[in-house]
């Protein structure tokens, strides 16, 4: 929650209102790099509330010994054909 809440610490609190959160309430720690991450999860909710123009989910789940962290936006999503050049630089 905390690593979360850094990350939504900077949007303003419009965008804050379109951005669901939902954490498996069996997650206690996570060993992993706080500034990386929170980067890494600013950088995807900037992108969902650029490109959606509805509500952003972001989901932290567990099963076993994994955790798994999801950015989910509801926008259109890429023109098909497209998936191919998504990791081309500058695309």
């Amino acid at each position: 929650q905390e690593l979360i809440g850094m990350a939504l610490g900077n949007f303003s609190s419009e965008s804050n209102s379109r951005i669901n959160v939902h954490i498996d309430d069996e997650i206690s720690e996570l060993f992993i790099d706080p500034v990386q991450i929170v980067q890494v999860l600013k950088n995807l909710v900037e992108n969902a509330l650029k490109y959606s123009t509805e509500k952003v989910d972001i989901e932290v789940s567990s099963s076993s010994e994994l955790v798994l962290i999801q950015v989910r936006d509801h926008g259109r999503g890429l023109p098909p054909g497209d998936e191919n050049q998504i990791f081309r630089p500058f695309y």
